[in-house]
């Protein structure tokens, strides 16, 4: 998240697993706001909560043009980072071949 709004020119897409920073106010989410994401997050997470994603996915979905949740009810926070991948690698290809769009 952080990396990824503070230097948006480097990246086509960004795709967050599992996690998100503690401080919402300091995410400069309006530096990119046509920012393809995708956030993936397991339901049943204890190190990086749900109830928190869920939160940011608010934010992120009111500021961000392009924003995709998608959480994944019966996973913890190490299983997510396995079964995400199939729909990140999509995502990611499906922002090679959009028009690029300024950002």
């Amino acid at each position: 998240w952080n990396l990824g709004f503070k230097y948006p020119e480097k990246l086509a897409a960004l795709a967050p697993v599992a996690g998100r920073p503690a401080d919402l106010a300091g995410l400069a989410l309006e530096k990119a706001p046509r920012m393809p994401v995708l956030y993936s997050q397991g339901g049943k997470d204890t190190l990086a909560t749900p109830e928190a994603a869920r939160e940011l996915a608010k934010v992120a979905g009111k500021k961000l043009a392009n924003f995709k949740f998608r959480e994944y009810p019966a996973d913890d926070h190490f299983v997510i980072g396995v079964t995400s991948m199939p729909a990140i690698f999509d995502f990611f290809d499906a922002q090679r071949s959009a028009p690029r769009k300024k950002r």
